[in-house]
Protein backbone atom coordinates (compact mmCIF):
# COMPACT_ATOMS: atom_id res chain seq x y z
CA UNK A 1 0.00 0.00 0.00
CA UNK A 2 1.31 3.43 -0.94
CA UNK A 3 0.58 6.25 1.50
CA UNK A 4 1.38 9.95 1.40
CA UNK A 5 0.36 13.27 2.87
CA UNK A 6 0.13 16.77 1.44
CA UNK A 7 0.49 20.11 3.19
CA UNK A 8 -1.30 22.34 0.69
CA UNK A 9 -3.68 21.57 -2.16
CA UNK A 10 -4.78 24.91 -3.54
CA UNK A 11 -6.36 24.34 -7.00
CA UNK A 12 -5.37 20.65 -7.22
CA UNK A 13 -7.82 18.59 -9.30
CA UNK A 14 -6.48 15.07 -8.75
CA UNK A 15 -3.35 13.01 -8.21
CA UNK A 16 -2.19 10.28 -10.59
CA UNK A 17 -0.15 7.43 -9.13
CA UNK A 18 2.59 6.40 -11.53
CA UNK A 19 4.85 3.34 -11.61
CA UNK A 20 8.02 2.46 -13.53
CA UNK A 21 10.37 -0.49 -13.57
CA UNK A 22 13.33 1.47 -14.91
CA UNK A 23 13.00 4.86 -13.14
CA UNK A 24 12.22 6.80 -16.31
CA UNK A 25 9.24 5.30 -18.18
CA UNK A 26 6.36 6.01 -15.81
CA UNK A 27 2.80 4.89 -16.50
CA UNK A 28 -0.30 5.91 -14.57
CA UNK A 29 -1.71 2.99 -12.56
CA UNK A 30 -4.46 4.86 -10.72
CA UNK A 31 -5.63 8.20 -9.42
CA UNK A 32 -7.32 9.82 -6.47
CA UNK A 33 -9.39 12.99 -6.28
CA UNK A 34 -7.86 15.82 -4.29
CA UNK A 35 -9.50 15.80 -0.89
CA UNK A 36 -6.72 17.17 1.27
CA UNK A 37 -3.99 15.80 3.16
CA UNK A 38 -3.89 12.00 3.70
CA UNK A 39 -4.00 9.43 0.90
CA UNK A 40 -3.42 5.77 0.22
CA UNK A 41 -3.41 3.59 -2.87
CA UNK A 42 -2.91 -0.16 -3.25
CA UNK A 43 -0.90 -1.35 -6.24
CA UNK A 44 -2.54 -4.72 -6.84
CA UNK A 45 0.02 -5.96 -9.35
CA UNK A 46 3.54 -4.84 -8.44
CA UNK A 47 4.98 -8.34 -8.80
CA UNK A 48 3.48 -8.84 -12.26
CA UNK A 49 5.64 -5.96 -13.50
CA UNK A 50 8.84 -7.66 -12.43
CA UNK A 51 10.51 -9.68 -15.13
CA UNK A 52 13.98 -10.53 -16.25
CA UNK A 53 15.23 -10.43 -12.66
CA UNK A 54 14.20 -6.84 -11.93
CA UNK A 55 13.58 -6.32 -8.26
CA UNK A 56 12.93 -2.58 -7.86
CA UNK A 57 9.76 -0.68 -8.68
CA UNK A 58 9.66 3.13 -8.79
CA UNK A 59 6.67 5.27 -7.87
CA UNK A 60 5.89 8.96 -8.19
CA UNK A 61 2.84 11.20 -7.98
CA UNK A 62 1.66 13.39 -10.83
CA UNK A 63 -0.24 16.30 -9.26
CA UNK A 64 -2.72 17.76 -11.74
CA UNK A 65 -4.09 21.25 -11.11
CA UNK A 66 -7.55 22.39 -12.18
CA UNK A 67 -5.96 24.36 -15.05
CA UNK A 68 -4.31 21.16 -16.36
CA UNK A 69 -0.76 21.98 -15.27
CA UNK A 70 1.22 19.14 -13.72
CA UNK A 71 3.95 18.79 -11.13
CA UNK A 72 5.70 15.64 -9.98
CA UNK A 73 6.67 14.31 -6.58
CA UNK A 74 10.04 12.90 -5.69
CA UNK A 75 10.53 9.36 -7.02
CA UNK A 76 10.41 6.63 -4.37
CA UNK A 77 11.54 3.08 -4.94
CA UNK A 78 10.33 -0.19 -3.48
CA UNK A 79 12.73 -3.14 -3.34
CA UNK A 80 11.10 -6.47 -4.14
CA UNK A 81 14.26 -8.51 -3.79
CA UNK A 82 13.77 -11.77 -2.02
CA UNK A 83 16.51 -13.06 0.29
CA UNK A 84 17.09 -16.76 0.10
CA UNK A 85 19.68 -17.81 2.65
CA UNK A 86 19.04 -21.49 2.93
CA UNK A 87 15.35 -21.90 2.11
CA UNK A 88 14.62 -24.41 -0.61
CA UNK A 89 11.21 -24.94 -2.20
CA UNK A 90 10.31 -27.74 -4.59
CA UNK A 91 8.72 -28.24 -6.97
CA UNK A 92 8.90 -24.66 -8.19
CA UNK A 93 6.84 -23.72 -10.08
CA UNK A 94 4.09 -25.77 -8.49
CA UNK A 95 1.24 -27.18 -10.57
CA UNK A 96 -2.52 -26.75 -9.97
CA UNK A 97 -3.26 -29.68 -7.60
CA UNK A 98 0.08 -30.09 -5.94
CA UNK A 99 2.07 -29.67 -2.76
CA UNK A 100 5.32 -27.87 -2.11
CA UNK A 101 8.07 -28.97 0.20
CA UNK A 102 9.91 -26.24 2.08
CA UNK A 103 13.27 -26.95 3.67
CA UNK A 104 15.31 -24.74 5.99
CA UNK A 105 17.65 -25.55 8.85
CA UNK A 106 16.20 -24.59 12.24
CA UNK A 107 12.67 -23.95 10.97
CA UNK A 108 10.10 -22.96 13.62
CA UNK A 109 7.24 -21.42 11.62
CA UNK A 110 6.35 -21.04 7.94
CA UNK A 111 4.16 -18.31 6.49
CA UNK A 112 3.00 -18.05 2.88
CA UNK A 113 2.16 -14.53 1.65
CA UNK A 114 0.48 -13.62 -1.65
CA UNK A 115 1.45 -10.74 -3.97
CA UNK A 116 -0.89 -8.40 -2.08
CA UNK A 117 1.01 -9.01 1.14
CA UNK A 118 -1.78 -11.11 2.65
CA UNK A 119 -0.89 -14.17 4.70
CA UNK A 120 -2.58 -17.19 3.09
CA UNK A 121 -1.01 -19.95 5.18
CA UNK A 122 0.81 -20.33 8.51
CA UNK A 123 2.16 -23.53 9.98
CA UNK A 124 4.47 -24.41 12.83
CA UNK A 125 7.24 -26.92 12.27
CA UNK A 126 9.69 -28.64 14.59
CA UNK A 127 11.54 -30.21 11.65
CA UNK A 128 13.77 -28.78 8.92
CA UNK A 129 11.20 -29.68 6.27
CA UNK A 130 7.45 -29.14 5.84
CA UNK A 131 4.93 -29.95 3.09
CA UNK A 132 2.14 -27.50 2.25
CA UNK A 133 -0.92 -28.23 0.10
CA UNK A 134 -1.25 -25.45 -2.51
CA UNK A 135 -4.52 -26.66 -4.04
CA UNK A 136 -6.54 -23.78 -2.48
CA UNK A 137 -4.12 -21.09 -3.75
CA UNK A 138 -4.90 -19.23 -6.97
CA UNK A 139 -2.24 -18.89 -9.65
CA UNK A 140 0.39 -16.31 -8.82
CA UNK A 141 3.67 -15.52 -7.10
CA UNK A 142 4.01 -16.26 -3.38
CA UNK A 143 6.62 -15.46 -0.77
CA UNK A 144 7.53 -18.03 1.87
CA UNK A 145 8.73 -16.59 5.17
CA UNK A 146 10.54 -19.08 7.39
CA UNK A 147 10.97 -18.02 11.00
CA UNK A 148 13.87 -19.94 12.48
CA UNK A 149 14.45 -21.05 16.06
CA UNK A 150 17.03 -18.24 16.29
CA UNK A 151 14.30 -15.70 15.44
CA UNK A 152 15.63 -14.83 11.99
CA UNK A 153 13.33 -14.64 8.98
CA UNK A 154 14.46 -16.32 5.77
CA UNK A 155 12.47 -15.82 2.58
CA UNK A 156 12.05 -17.42 -0.83
CA UNK A 157 9.41 -17.27 -3.50
CA UNK A 158 7.48 -19.79 -5.56
CA UNK A 159 5.11 -19.65 -8.50
CA UNK A 160 1.73 -21.39 -8.61
CA UNK A 161 0.78 -22.21 -12.20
Amino acid sequence: MLTWQTANEVSVSHINIQRAINNNEFTTIGNVNASCCAYSYTDNSPLSTVNGGLSTIYYRLEIVDKDGSKTYSEVKNVELGIRNLGVSIYPNPVQQDSRITISCKGMREVRVVNSLGQEVSRQESRNDEITINTKQLPKGIYVVQVITIKGTIETAKFVKE
